[in-house]
């Protein structure tokens, strides 16, 4: 993986942590664990999908979209 899609990714796991934390009023930490465990990340980590391309909002929206599967 090129270092500039490893940017993206990680660009896009802060932000998406941030919004969650910020909607769920949660910390940190069980954001980052939301996150870490979701489908939606396992995507995002994997260049092949192109999910590293899209917005930290459509990443989250996504997220709600996926919970319970």
């Amino acid at each position: 993986m090129s270092p500039s899609i490893e940017q993206l990714i990680e660009f896009n796991v802060q932000d998406v942590v941030k919004i969650i934390a910020e909607e769920k009023s949660c910390s940190v930490e069980q954001a980052m664990n939301e996150f870490y465990l979701s489908k939606v990340y396992d995507g995002l980590v994997d260049p092949e999908t192109g999910l590293y391309l899209q917005s930290p909002a459509y990443l989250y929206e996504l997220l709600l979209e996926t919970q319970g599967d």
